[in-house]
C-alpha cells in the first residue's frame, strides 16, 4: 500500500500542469486567462494568403463548441494570432481588416470605433509576434506581444471581428474550420 501511495504521489508531481498544443513549432496554450475568466482552447488553424501560412490562429472560449453561431453569441472570446511569416506590414494588417469589414457590412467603416480600431492595428508584425483580439460583449481589446494597443467599445465592431473568423463569409474558410475544432 505504501508503494502504491508513493507511485501515485510521484505521478501527480510529474504530471504536466497545463497541456498545450504544438503547431509548426509554436506552443499553443490550452487555456487563456482574462480578468479572472479561464477560457479554453476551442481550436487552431492557419491563416493563409496565396498558399503562404501567415499566422496560426487560436480561438479561446468559456466552453468548447463547433457551432459558429454559438461562438458569435458567446459573451467572451479571444482570437490569438501567432505570426509565422517574416513580416506583415502595417498597411497590410489594416487593409486585411478593412477588406473583411467591408465584406461583412460596408457601413461598418463609417463607425468611429471601427476607424479607431483600424488605425490601432496599423502596426508591423514579424515572425514570432502575437496579437490577441479579446472580445468581451461590446468591448474589444487588442494586445501585441502582451502589450495593450487599445480598447474599443462597440457592439458592431465586436460582432464583426468574430465574424471575420467564424462568420458565414470568413476571411479564410480553412482557418474557420480549425478554430471551430473541425480540422
Amino acid at each position: 500500500m505504501k508503494k502504491l501511495s508513493i507511485i501515485l504521489l510521484l505521478l501527480v508531481l510529474i504530471a504536466p500542469v497545463g497541456y498545450s498544443k504544438v503547431v509548426k513549432g509554436v506552443n499553443i496554450p490550452d487555456t487563456y486567462q482574462y480578468f479572472g475568466k479561464n477560457l479554453v482552447l476551442n481550436g487552431t488553424g492557419f491563416r493563409k494568403k496565396f498558399f503562404i501560412k501567415v499566422y496560426i490562429g487560436a480561438l479561446y472560449l468559456e466552453q468548447k463548441t463547433d457551432d459558429a453561431n454559438a461562438v458569435i453569441s458567446a459573451p467572451t472570446k479571444v482570437v490569438k494570432m501567432h505570426f509565422l511569416y517574416k513580416k506583415v506590414k502595417a498597411s497590410q494588417m489594416k487593409d486585411a481588416f478593412k477588406e473583411s469589414f467591408e465584406k461583412i457590412d460596408e457601413n461598418l467603416l463609417k463607425e468611429s470605433a471601427v476607424q479607431e480600431f483600424l488605425n490601432a492595428v496599423s502596426f508591423d508584425v514579424v515572425k514570432g509576434d502575437e496579437v490577441d483580439l479579446i472580445i468581451d460583449n461590446d468591448m474589444v481589446t487588442v494586445l501585441k506581444n502582451g502589450d495593450k494597443i487599445g480598447d474599443f467599445k462597440s457592439k458592431s465592431l465586436a460582432d464583426a471581428l468574430i465574424k471575420i473568423y467564424v462568420g458565414d463569409e470568413p476571411a479564410d474558410s480553412g482557418l474557420k474550420e480549425g478554430l471551430l475544432g473541425k480540422e
